[in-house]
């Protein structure tokens, strides 16, 4: 509830354009809009990144056995997708994702899904200087 209430105070005094559909307002993909950031770094216009690459890197190497990715090789399967949740879960609440249920991905059994919990759990741990197992 207390993000909540930062967000709707932060969100009163900001004011953005708005883009209704895919390519904008204008349907040119052409932003209007003044000062936008043009260089980020460590101190300037940070933005987090989710490492859900690394967390497939690790999961590929360790557990060969759970296709992450369809069989075109470039889409994910329910694995892949369960397991970028389950990273984005991680980076968004700072809580692990051991124990949450499979979000109705069905085809994603109990016994892998913790694995893939883990697995983003000490990836996010480690980015964090520290494993909590």
């Amino acid at each position: 509830m207390r993000y909540a209430a930062i967000l709707l105070f932060v969100s009163l005094f900001l004011h953005a354009e708005n883009w209704p559909g895919w390519r904008g307002p204008t349907g040119d993909g052409i932003s209007t809009e003044k000062n936008l950031p043009i260089r980020w770094s460590t101190t300037e216009n940070i933005a987090s990144v989710v490492p859900v690459g690394r967390a497939w890197q690790i999961c590929e190497s360790r557990h060969p056995r759970i296709q992450l990715r369809e069989r075109d090789g470039y889409h994910p399967s329910p694995y892949g997708a369960y397991l970028t949740a389950c990273m984005f879960y991680a980076y968004l609440t700072w809580q692990s994702p051991l124990g949450l249920s499979n979000g109705g991905l069905h085809q994603v059994n109990d016994r892998d899904a913790e694995i893939l919990q883990r697995l983003a759990w000490e990836v996010f741990a480690s980015r964090r200087a520290g494993i909590p197992f």
